[in-house]
């Protein structure tokens, strides 16, 4: 008796624990990643007030000296870039820079220590066109560089990612490599979209990257569409994501069967360090915002049909059935840029909200926005700029070293 009780627990402990691993694999697969929300507090920290009339358009600073100072931009018909000196903001401005023609809409973007900014315009014919400019490289706050231009369609989209500088698409410096903030592109001209690495302003040897080009035509006014576009795109470290929507005309089809209402999408990526590019996977609706490093996609999804309530999600690359959907996030309240600060934090913002999360502690920060503030992302915090009265306005800056506290 005793050893047939032996035996029967020599055979049944390897079965429990089989079946024991079994268990845990299959919840550990089906765990769906779970994120903390903490709300800062609305503190009543000091506005800095511009002059009348002017808008903040970014920074400037030299890390070899303590020079450091902001752009102001002054819009009628000509769009006008004044740069002053910190503390001087209402008593010395220089104008550094002033428009060819007159801009139909520009936005800047804060990159490593100056600035970029994107604006376009309308020729005679009613062509649109649009110019990148950098202002304020090297240490010099003056210096103006038109690096980009080109026909457009539409606004075009602008992202910065913090990027390896490795070759072949970064001159070989000798240097380690590091991270640098970089430029990526994306615009639709003429039935093609074009997403494009802007190398050739970070010094001799360093060329611009066509990353990748989609062809498409539109029918009957734009209610059908027939090809591939590249809409928005992000990236971090040594990849660049970007979504791809396919549309095939059918026949039969309904009325509109165009790329909103009918694409299909995919997530794809570039590697910097040797060109290849990735299907990431299929993803299951458009997004109006893309932005990914190598553990987690964000993404502000959309749909032709009906309004979505949980429009903003964070999805594991690895499994894309692994998301959490970020609170306050819908359709009408998208995000609208967003920066990773590392493989671990990241930062983006919709109108209502900013948000700060730290993927490593599954925690995510949210400052309510009070209305008409415009945000601008830098690498050391986000400056907010809010109305004031008459024609002026204020600006205050969070530090991420405050936010994201060891």
């Amino acid at each position: 008796m005793s050893g047939r009780r032996d035996f029967i627990l020599a055979t049944a402990i390897p079965i429990i624990i089989l079946v024991v691993l079994v268990a845990v694999i299959l919840v550990t697969r089906g765990r769906v990643p779970r994120y903390s929300i903490s709300e800062l507090p609305d503190e009543s920290a000091e506005f800095r007030v511009l002059p009348e009339g002017f808008s903040l358009a970014g920074f400037w600073d030299d890390r070899n000296s303590d020079g450091e100072g902001i752009y102001l931009a002054c819009q009628t018909k000509l769009l006008e870039i004044f740069y002053c000196p910190e503390g001087e903001e209402g008593d010395e401005r220089l104008l550094i820079y002033r428009s060819e023609l007159p801009v139909a809409a520009y936005q800047t973007f804060s990159v490593d220590n100056h600035m970029f900014l994107l604006e376009t315009y309308t020729s005679a014919g009613g062509e649109m066109s649009f110019d990148i400019i950098r202002i304020g490289y090297g240490h010099d706050p003056g210096s103006v560089e038109k690096i980009f231009a080109d026909r457009c369609d539409r606004f075009p989209h602008l992202c910065v990612a913090a990027l390896n500088d490795k070759q072949p698409f970064f001159m070989d410096t000798g240097a380690p490599v590091q991270l640098e903030e970089r430029v990526i592109v994306n615009y639709d001209h003429g039935g093609r979209s074009y997403l494009t690495l802007l190398n050739s302003c970070f010094g001799p040897g360093n060329v611009n990257t066509s990353i990748g080009v989609g062809d498409y035509e539109y029918l009957e006014g734009g209610n059908l569409a027939a090809g591939k576009r590249i809409m928005f795109c992000g990236g971090y470290g040594d990849y660049i994501y970007y979504q791809v929507v396919y549309s095939i005309l059918l026949d039969p089809h309904t009325e509109v069967a165009n790329f909103e209402s009918h694409g299909k999408p995919a997530l794809y990526r570039y590697h910097i360090g040797d060109g290849t590019i990735e299907n990431i996977w299929p993803m299951d609706k458009i997004a109006l915002h893309v932005n990914a490093n190598s553990k987690v996609a964000l993404v502000s999804e959309y749909d032709y049909h009906v309004p979505l309530s949980d429009s903003g999600k964070i999805i594991l690359l690895s499994d894309k059935s692994k998301r959490f959907a970020i609170p306050g996030i819908e359709s009408g309240s998208d995000i609208k840029e967003s920066r990773f600060l590392s493989e671990n934090r990241l930062v983006f913002y919709t109108p209502e909200t900013l948000f700060f999360a730290d993927l490593g502690k599954n925690l995510i920060y949210n400052y309510k926005l009070h209305g008409g503030e415009s945000v601008h992302l830098r690498n050391v915090g986000v400056t907010l700029t809010k109305p004031g009265e008459g024609n002026t306005s204020s600006y205050q800056t969070m530090l991420f070293e405050d936010i994201f506290e060891e």
